[in-house]
């Protein structure tokens, strides 16, 4: 009965039955299971019941016709909401593609990067280096780091500096040596130093040269020849430091005086101190005397004298009479 009823309920397209006998014919006769006669029936706003023997009220049909429509409806906002979710999943491949082909090339540039990037500089081509902090390498593989920089900075700023003072050294050093030249290439006279020029003459005037060797041993033989001929000696040589001094004469005598060592000594059965001769004699043939004075520790003081125990050509030993101190001894001979 119901879905005759309900194909009834939806026919006029959708509008439903126009008179209440399109739905249930009243004909006197009992309503049975296969729809046919009815005499009266109770109507029902249940839209889940299974009853054959009750009849579906407006309300009931009003309901299922609400529930149709909204699952109508549904079932089209599905449909659409599926249209368009195809529609952006088709446009989320395409973008998934693109984003593949993408992905593959920039794949592809990354491994050409790392490629480059991984490749060893060398002084032909640019690529990955290493650093050093070595200043003395002769490598063309490294690269120097800031370290090495500054080393060689350091370095030369130092060398500079160096450099610099020594341009000044050598500036100071070449006025200096300008200043030598000049001083140097001046003419001596006899009124200032300078650079002269030698003469062997021994009967030259002229007061800007000067005597070579030769010209002073002419003139030496000279003189020895003429005191040969008077029979007089000469001095040949001599020095002075202090209260030292000798004298050597042109026949070998020589001459000299000095202060002893302190000499403390006394008495005849001393040996004697040793005594240096400022010039020593060629024999031991010579004679020594004391000036009878000497230095003390309390000063100058007169008296005593020295003994003379023995002698050789370079000292003699000494002793004193009883005071001990410095004697001035003068010493003479050959």
């Amino acid at each position: 009965m119901f879905p005759k009823l309900l194909q009834r309920l939806f026919a006029n397209e959708g509008a439903g039955p126009k008179l209440r006998t399109d739905i249930l014919p009243l004909d006197n006769k009992t309503l049975g299971v296969n729809g046919e006669g009815a005499v009266a029936v109770q109507l029902s706003d249940a839209v889940d019941s299974a009853s054959s023997t009750t009849a579906a009220s407006s309300n009931a049909v009003k309901t299922v016709w609400d529930k149709a429509n909204s699952a109508a409806a549904s079932a089209n906002a599905a449909q659409s909401a599926a249209t368009d979710a195809k529609a952006t999943a088709d446009t989320a491949q395409d973008t998934a593609d693109a984003a593949k082909t993408a992905a593959a090339a920039a794949q592809e540039k990354a491994n050409s990067a790392y490629t480059e990037a991984t490749k060893t500089a060398s002084t032909s081509a640019a690529g990955r280096v290493q650093l050093s902090d070595a200043v003395n390498s002769a490598s063309s593989t490294t690269a120097a780091s800031s370290k090495a920089v500054k080393t060689a900075y350091d370095a030369g700023v130092a060398a500079a500096a160096t450099a610099n003072a020594a341009k000044t050294t050598a500036t100071s050093a070449q006025t200096k040596a300008n200043s030598a030249y000049t001083e140097a290439t001046k003419a001596a006279s006899t009124s200032a130093a300078g650079r002269v020029q030698l003469s062997d003459a021994v009967d030259g005037t002229r007061t800007t040269v000067a005597a070579t060797e030769n010209a002073v041993k002419k003139a030496w033989d000279k003189a020895l020849a003429a005191s040969s001929a008077t029979g007089k000696a000469y001095i040949v040589e001599s020095w002075k430091s202090g209260t030292s001094w000798y004298r050597v004469w042109s026949d070998g005598f020589i001459e000299q005086g000095f202060i002893t060592p302190k000499l403390t000594q006394t008495g005849g059965g001393s040996t004697g101190e040793k005594v240096t001769l400022v010039k020593p004699f060629t024999t031991t043939n010579y004679g020594v005397v004391d000036a009878c004075c000497t230095t003390v520790a309390d000063g100058l003081g007169i008296g005593g004298g020295i003994t003379v125990r023995s002698k050789a050509t370079t000292y003699f030993l000494a002793s004193t009479y009883g005071v001990h101190g410095y004697y001035y001894v003068v010493a003479f001979g050959y």
